[in-house]
């Protein structure tokens, strides 16, 4: 399900159909786009990405947790490995591969953080063989992740029960601040949580 600009007004209509039909779904947010489409019809500020995101992970919260949403239900489990003081396994593409590749209308892929930059394109869709593995440029998007790591995750309040993949999505250079939807998300789900759990402490006891 990508969140945009038209389908952000109807994303817990969207939603209620997947949920009554009892099917996964990916959410992925339009943050850019080819330079041949007009982007302003269609992309998010990070303020509404963020908003409607919490939406979604709220409703399908509510209801109980009918449907796994990715990256929503990744988040949501970090948040509770933090709170039972556990830690999560880092995602590391070298060995966990790669799980969202963007194709171009030309063929050309790139990581999520990087896409549409011609110079940071790793291979092309026809490129069936996987050599694009070995390639400079894919190489080189291995040690960025580790470099991220690096910069924004050690300080990151959600170090250690979080397993980076926000790092794959965002490009550093676009925003202000890395990692800045996943965190607000993550933060909103903790809130919300420990305030439930908070409050479920202490209702009285009934005989």
């Amino acid at each position: 399900m990508v969140l945009a600009k038209h389908t952000c007004a109807d994303i817990l209509n969207v939603y209620s159909f997947f949920a009554e039909n009892e099917i996964s779904i990916r959410a992925l947010a339009l943050k850019s786009g080819p330079n041949e489409r007009p982007a302003d019809n269609f992309i998010l500020s990070e303020k509404e990405i963020t908003e409607a995101l919490c939406a979604l992970f709220d409703e399908n919260f509510k209801r109980g947790m009918p449907i796994r949403i990715d990256p929503l239900s990744g988040y949501f489990e970090s948040i509770l490995l933090k709170m039972c003081g556990l830690k999560s396994k880092i995602f590391d593409r070298r060995l966990d591969g790669d799980s969202v590749i963007i194709v171009n209308t030309g063929g050309d892929l790139y990581m999520r953080r990087d896409a549409y930059e011609p110079e940071k394109s790793f291979g092309i869709i026809g490129d069936i063989n996987g050599s694009f593995l070995s390639n400079g440029a894919y190489l080189q998007s291995l040690e960025t992740d580790d470099n991220l790591r690096k910069r924004f995750c050690l300080n990151c309040n959600h170090m250690g029960s979080c397993t980076t993949t926000p790092i794959l999505e965002d490009n550093i250079d676009r925003t202000e601040r890395h990692c800045a939807i996943a965190k607000e998300v993550m933060d909103h789900i903790e809130s919300t949580r420990s305030e439930e759990h908070t409050s479920e402490l202490q209702s009285p006891v009934r005989s």
